[in-house]
């Protein structure tokens, strides 16, 4: 019997669009803050998504907010990534896999330090659903 190959993290080119923004922690709230932020100025496009200290915003790249500490992700193999990293192995594997391990979650996303499933937000994001990473 063969281990499983380990998966590491490698430069990205291209990146992938922008379709996502996550943080945790911190970061998580910065970037609450500032998605209320675009919100003010406009933005109608914004959704999230979250558990525990990880927030997940999605909408068009030039809407998505920027705050120190967040990590931008693209679309891969219908989950979401790393704009500017990917996994050593085949996206379409480590999807499948993610998927399997989340129990067929509708939205995941795979991260260099772990995993998020969530149901995919179909309602516009506004700022009381962001209290709780306020």
């Amino acid at each position: 019997m063969t281990a499983p190959a380990a998966l590491s993290w490698v430069v990205r080119e291209p990146p992938l669009a922008a379709a996502a923004v996550t943080a945790t922690g911190t970061a998580a709230r910065l970037l609450a803050e500032e998605t209320v932020r675009r919100l003010d100025t406009g933005a109608s496009g914004l959704r999230a998504a979250g558990a525990g200290r990880r927030l997940l915003v999605l909408g068009p790249a030039d809407e998505l907010p920027w705050c120190d500490g967040a990590r931008y992700l693209g679309w891969d193999a219908g989950v979401l990534m790393p704009t500017g990293r990917r996994p050593s192995l085949p996206a379409d594997l480590v999807a499948a896999a993610a998927r399997r391990h989340l129990r067929g979650a509708p939205l995941v996303a795979v991260l260099p330090d772990g995993l998020l499933g969530a149901p995919v937000p179909h309602r516009g994001v506004d700022a009381q659903a962001l209290q709780p990473w306020r």
